[in-house]
């Protein structure tokens, strides 16, 4: 797997990153990911959508917070056709408390 040093930070101190960036409009591997409400969620669930994933490593953080907060606000400017998803690490039940705290579905 392709390592990528230096593009990204933590407090400071870079940080290693395992994968390829993916090119713009290039296909996205197949994935599962678990909702707040604990259901499966697959790529092919989005077939007939623009998909847009945003990654981030939790949303306990002060930015990855506003940032979830960001695309949530710019998504309900989109569109039906497109579906925004924030990823992160956070566990199923934490992802429900900051959805229905910040008032995102």
């Amino acid at each position: 797997m392709e390592e990528r040093k230096g593009e990204v930070f933590l407090q400071g101190k870079p940080v290693t990153l395992l994968g390829r960036i993916p090119e713009i409009g290039q296909k996205a591997p197949g994935f599962n990911l678990v909702s707040p409400d604990m259901q499966n969620i697959f790529l092919d669930n989005f077939r007939d959508k623009i998909l847009v994933l945003v990654s981030l490593p939790s949303l306990d953080t002060s930015v990855c917070d506003l940032e979830a907060r960001r695309f949530n606000k710019e998504a309900s400017n989109l569109g039906d056709d497109v579906v925004i998803l924030v990823v992160s690490m956070d566990l199923p039940f934490a992802l429900s408390r900051f959805c229905s705290t910040a008032g995102i579905d």
